[in-house]
């Protein structure tokens, strides 16, 4: 009997490598898997929140009451959200789902009104941002466990109904201070003023200063 040639023994290894594939292609097929279908794709970054206010790093006195957040969401899509405050070790302070409502112009005091002055008007960030403000309690809890160190606040977007995957994220980090101001925090409204120097341009009065 004469030795098979390599044209015949390639046809044997080709045969075995066939029956393998096909037996493998079944086990897969069995097993629920296309074995066509790729690994999933790990899903997109969220996109970016800026907040606004308070800014990175924020120190308040504990006398302050709660802050009102100011953000700007990256994603369209957007329309609930959630804001977390964690502890630097990751443990959750506060938790809140909020619509985020749009920054609005108070109540104009009626004696600033008069033909030459324009009445106040939103930044384009400003209209763009979003709002949230914790309620007493909350802010409590938050300045209570931020005075040793500072917490992390993370504003997540989501697009409702969906509250399972986030379409947009920002953080930022506040604190409180151990330190009370000794003093009443002080804010009013600076009524405007027609300008000295060009007609029909309004400004803050420049000879009494502004608190």
């Amino acid at each position: 009997m004469s030795p098979p040639t390599i044209m015949q023994s390639w046809d044997v290894v080709r045969g075995a490598v066939t029956r393998i594939t096909t037996c493998a292609l079944a086990a897969a097929t069995l097993m629920g898997a296309a074995p066509w279908q790729t690994a999933p794709r790990p899903s997109a970054r969220p996109a970016l929140i800026t907040i606004d206010y308070p800014n990175d790093g924020s120190i308040f006195p504990p006398e302050f009451p709660p802050p009102e957040f100011l953000w700007r969401d990256g994603a369209q899509a957007a329309t609930a959200w959630t804001v977390e405050v964690t502890q630097v070790g990751g443990q959750s302070v506060a938790k809140v789902r909020t619509s985020g409502p749009r920054m609005r112009i108070g109540k104009l005091d009626p004696r600033c009104v008069s033909p030459t002055n324009k009445p106040p008007s939103l930044t384009p960030a400003q209209a763009a941002a979003r709002t949230w403000r914790q309620d007493v309690a909350t802010w409590a809890e938050i300045k209570k466990n931020s005075v040793e160190r500072p917490v992390t606040a993370t504003i997540t977007g989501y697009r409702a109904p969906d509250m399972d995957h986030a379409v947009s994220q920002g953080q930022t980090t506040i604190r409180a201070s151990a330190d009370a101001v000794g003093a009443p925090i002080f804010y009013r409204d600076v009524p405007l003023m027609p300008s000295e120097t060009e007609n029909g341009v309004i400004k803050p009065s420049t000879r009494t200063p502004c608190l």
